[in-house]
């Protein structure tokens, strides 16, 4: 895929994310329907400012309105997922192949840098909205790449986005006051350059939750 594809399609979903937000305003919030999810990640990790800003963020709207919480440890922006179903049954191997595919490319990953300049939410969810630089969509095609060779079919991120919370009740326009204040105070996040990327196991209860395998560092140099 050409970069500029990328982000022309990233940025389609950020505008109806936008779009959302009127409706948000006429119609309310819905319950996410992903509770007693779980899948097999490759992910992504930021550095503790980064995520302390994530996990912060979240933990306000919790206490504005019944949301799923993302804690730092968990912070994360994907590059795939795989398997994703409420009937989860864990196969080491298949987190043994993933390992696999990584480390057999580590060498050619390059720096991802990405630019979260503002917060979005639709009706059930909420993500900080990222600009990211041509590697995170190559390390990305690499990392598909590599799967493929060990006989697994991995999507392609749709952006670089990291999502913060999940709305846990249906709430009607008139009960989100508060919500849309705290939305027009806050601060974006800023830039970000990933750490490390984690291959493991993500599973949503009352917040989400990433148990991680394996974690390759990145930008040794």
């Amino acid at each position: 895929m050409e970069f500029q594809e990328f982000l022309t399609k990233q940025e389609e979903v950020y505008q109806n994310f936008k779009n959302s937000e009127e409706t948000v305003r006429k119609e309310g919030i819905k319950a996410h329907d992903s509770k007693g999810e779980s899948a097999y990640f490759i992910a992504f990790r930021h550095l503790p400012e980064i995520a302390e800003k994530v996990e912060e963020f979240s933990l306000r709207i919790a206490r504005e309105l019944p949301s799923l919480t993302y804690m730092k440890e968990a912070v994360h922006t994907t590059i795939s997922d795989y398997n994703v179903r409420k009937d989860f049954t864990l196969n080491p191997d298949i987190l043994r192949k993933l390992s696999t595919a990584v480390y057999s490319i580590r060498e050619e990953l390059s720096r991802v840098s990405i630019d979260y300049t503002k917060w979005l939410y639709n009706q059930d969810t909420l993500i900080a909205a990222g600009m990211p630089n041509e590697s995170f969509l190559r390390n990305s095609e690499i990392i598909r790449d590599a799967a493929v060779a060990e006989g697994l079919e991995l999507r392609l991120p749709w952006g670089a986005h990291i999502t913060t919370a999940r709305f846990e009740e249906s709430l009607s326009p008139d009960s989100l006051s508060d919500f849309y204040k705290l939305m027009q105070e806050a601060v974006p996040i800023g830039n970000s350059i990933p750490f490390a990327i984690d291959i493991g196991v993500g599973h949503i209860t009352e917040e989400f939750e990433l148990n991680t395998y394996e974690r390759f560092q990145l930008n040794k140099s």
